[in-house]
């Protein structure tokens, strides 16, 4: 075997060796990424808006409880808005089955709230009759479906950080293995390129 011949197929030894280990850790550094943009835009951001519902829903939820007048006639309506922009923005992320038809269940617990607010006139305390009871179970049925979302969210971002450890230590074995290999083939190359067979 010519040395020429030997330089050659000992470089597209190495060449191949680098191209393949290239494109696994490419694939690995994908489902880290994935993984991590998961983290941030499916689940802190539901997160975000989880914790926001809850936030107004309390609010209801005391005033209903202090039978706040004021709250309903001055702040109500504002209150409405921002948890039908939380619910459509919950709605713009990834999600999963359970968190889709529970995210419909606090959108139709919601739009129960706002027909009875309408129908109890919550802004005026004589009009608050025995009937307010519904309008409270209501919210606690609200309440009930926000903290299963909420439930969701530590649960499917558990999974997503246990994803991406687990594409840290495939990076990892496979840099090891890489350098080990690597070791074996330039071995291999020195044979290929030094090796010269006794002529008879």
């Amino acid at each position: 075997m010519s040395n020429k011949i030997k330089w050659i197929l000992g470089i597209s030894v190495v060449f191949f060796l680098v191209l393949a280990t290239n494109y696994i850790d490419r694939n690995n550094f994908r489902r880290m990424q994935d993984s991590i943009e998961t983290i941030y835009e499916d689940r802190l951001v539901a997160q975000e808006l989880v914790l926001k519902l809850s936030a107004l829903s309390h609010e209801k939820k005391k005033a209903s409880i202090r039978r706040d007048t004021l709250f309903f006639k001055e702040r109500n309506a504002k209150a409405n808005e921002e948890i039908t922009a939380h619910i459509e923005a919950f709605k713009a992320t990834k999600m999963t089955t359970d968190e889709a038809r529970i995210i419909d269940d606090v959108h139709t617990d919601f739009n129960s709230l706002r027909v009875l607010e309408d129908s109890l006139a919550m802004d005026r305390y004589d009009m608050w009759d025995t009937s307010s009871e519904h309008y409270e179970a209501t919210l606690r049925a609200l309440n009930s479906d926000i903290f299963k979302l909420s439930d969701i969210q530590m649960e499917e971002g558990r999974k997503e950080v246990k994803a991406g450890k687990s594409a840290l230590q495939d990076i990892e074995l496979m840099t090891q293995l890489e350098v080990y290999i690597l070791i074996f083939l330039a071995l291999v190359v020195q044979v290929i390129i030094l090796y010269s067979p006794k002529k008879d």
